[in-house]
């Protein structure tokens, strides 16, 4: 009767802790979209800014933070936070070339404890060298004389 018991109690540990989480997972805000870089420019041999567009505002009301989380080479480097009302994340996040970047946005709202949604899934890029030099001027002229 005593094992009987305790199987009893471990199963209804298990259910109150499954249904625990089923109720948070319905709290989570929904999943940012992706977002995009523009205005790639060098900086120094192999070192690269970018601007890091993130994506539209979150649909929950209650959104009050977004994050954006920066892996280089699969590991995370920072996590920058970003106002609700920016569309830069940053106008100068910096990257080496030849490494592979993920970007993923998290929102959290403004519960005490915060709830968060799940990462938005990754924009991922590849650092390279893509940009050629700017045109040339136009040359010119110096000296004209009749040839011999």
């Amino acid at each position: 009767m005593a094992d009987f018991l305790n199987d009893l109690e471990n199963i209804s540990q298990a259910a109150v802790k499954w249904f625990t989480n089923w109720v948070r997972s319905l709290r989570r805000l929904p999943q940012p979209g992706r977002g995009f870089t523009i205005n790639k420019r060098e900086i120094a041999m192999g070192k690269w800014l970018y601007d890091i567009v993130h994506p539209g505002p979150s649909p929950a009301n209650d959104w009050m933070k977004r994050e954006v989380e920066i892996s280089v080479d699969g590991v995370v480097r920072e996590l920058l936070e970003v106002s609700p009302k920016d569309a830069l994340v940053s106008p100068d996040v910096w990257f080496d070339e030849g490494t592979t970047v993920d970007l993923r946005w998290i929102d959290s709202d403004d519960a005490n404890p915060a709830n968060t949604s799940t990462p938005s899934e990754a924009f991922e890029f590849q650092v390279n060298d893509d940009v050629p030099p700017p045109q040339p001027g136009m040359g010119g002229v110096q000296n004209k004389r009749e040839a011999p």
